[in-house]
């Protein structure tokens, strides 16, 4: 019986550190609330750059701060999501909350957004 509790737990820890690996891959750490005084897109890739009001208070972001970018392997259903959201934000002159990696995992060299709205 002793043999069998013993082997028990050693599942349950296994499968708790299986189970809590696939949060070390989650990357979404901060939010920020703005204007967004800049859009674009370019022909040249699927990359979604967004700047807001406040920007420049990420200063010290270690990915090039100046905009957020939504990051084009994104499923192209989220993206258009995403990017509908931040032109209806845009277009309205309303602040958006944006949902970021804020420990330093870019998106074609800028702030690798995870979440508009």
């Amino acid at each position: 019986m002793k043999r069998w509790k013993y082997g028990f737990g050693l599942v349950a820890l296994f499968a708790m550190v299986l189970g809590g690996s696939n949060r070390a891959d989650a990357v979404y750490t901060s939010n920020k609330t703005g204007k967004i005084t800049n859009n674009l897109i370019y022909d040249t890739g699927n990359v979604i750059l967004i700047q807001l009001d406040n920007q420049s208070q990420l200063s010290a972001h270690p990915c090039n701060h100046s905009y957020f970018a939504i990051d084009p392997a994104t499923p192209e259903d989220r993206l258009d999501r995403m990017y509908s959201r931040a032109m209806l934000a845009f277009g309205s002159g309303t602040p958006i909350n944006i949902g970021y990696d804020g420990q330093g995992n870019c998106t074609s060299g800028y702030i690798r957004v995870h979440r508009v709205g």
